[in-house]
């Protein structure tokens, strides 16, 4: 039998589905883009019945455990009180089909933002129409952009500064300490000229968020070897933060 993502899904909702304490299942990731390719795993996300979330991820397993052998079975402490998530994966299949799985407790309170670059998902079932859209504030949005540009130009003076003292040390081992932490602000503050919505996304999908002369210039940032790379690098993020 040949396991792939679309029997993966297949084979959860049809289990799933009929189980009176899950209320919805839905996919986010590169399903809920639209962008799926053959390196892509799978985001799942389903809603359940308070003090179910551990029989749900038992329920999950023995689920996928029919499909295959489960070689990766791994909880991650999620950084939400009520997500719980866990990561699959069933042996045979391509080791990049990983399912991370993610269960909320039903009593979250949660929405999807609508407009601008709203958030995209893909719903499989839906019994308590769990997911929903609100519309975003653009007055209230843009204030918090602003807000939060200000104070990262600030940070990065700050950090810049830190870099600099330990260069002058001849800490190289010190200064990249502060040099990754300078490099992960420039990263923040080109995001939230060019993709606001997903400013705290860091490094990740930077070369599809933003323009390619940008992303260009973050990959340079993140190039050095040498004392000498990182002040360079600095000049470059100095002369594009202007």
């Amino acid at each position: 039998m040949n396991i792939d993502r679309n029997l993966i899904l297949q084979y959860l909702t049809t289990h799933l589905q009929p189980l009176e304490y899950i209320n919805a299942l839905w996919l986010e990731g590169a399903d809920g883009l639209r962008t799926v390719d053959e390196f892509s795993d799978i985001d799942i996300w389903v809603d359940v019945a308070d003090g179910k979330e551990e029989q749900t991820i038992s329920d999950i397993r023995s689920i996928l455990s029919r499909l295959g052998v489960l070689d990766f079975d791994f909880e991650k402490q999620h950084g939400h009180p009520k997500i719980r998530q866990h990561f699959f994966h069933i042996k045979n299949t391509p080791k990049f089909l990983i399912i991370d799985l993610c269960v909320q407790s039903a009593s979250r309170e949660f929405w999807f933002t609508d407009g601008m670059d709203g958030e995209k998902v893909k719903i499989i079932f839906d019994k308590k129409s769990v997911v929903t859209f609100k519309p975003s504030d653009r007055d209230k949005f843009n204030k918090e952009i602003s807000k939060r540009k200000k104070y990262l130009l600030n940070d990065f003076k700050i950090m810049k500064i830190d870099v600099e003292k330990e260069l002058e040390r001849g800490d190289y081992l010190g200064a990249l300490n502060f040099y990754i932490s300078l490099a992960r602000i420039f990263t923040e503050i080109q995001r939230l000229e060019y993709s606001p919505t997903k400013h705290d996304f860091g490094l990740k999908h930077a070369s599809r968020d933003l323009p390619l002369g940008i992303a260009e210039i973050i990959r340079t940032v993140y190039k050095f070897s040498t004392i000498d790379d990182l002040k360079n690098n600095i000049a470059i993020m100095i002369t594009n933060l202007t």
